[in-house]
């Protein structure tokens, strides 16, 4: 596996892990009515766009390098 293939995988399993912490923390929020897990929710979602736009900056670059 490249390195590039590498880096790709990695960015999708991130933008994953960042979606379902997303996902939990709201579900966490709606059962306990914890302000952390509404924050934490917040967080991974916003962290879930910025993995986006880096994968799709990435491969931009890679594609305008081959």
């Amino acid at each position: 596996m490249s390195i590039k293939s590498f880096h790709i995988v990695f960015t999708i399993s991130v933008g994953m892990l960042m979606l379902f912490l997303a996902v939990w923390n709201l579900n966490n929020w709606i059962e306990y009515r914890s302000s952390g897990s509404l924050f934490f929710s917040m967080l991974s979602t916003s962290f879930v766009w910025l993995v986006y736009r880096y994968g799709k900056f990435f491969v931009n670059k890679v594609v305008d390098l081959d």
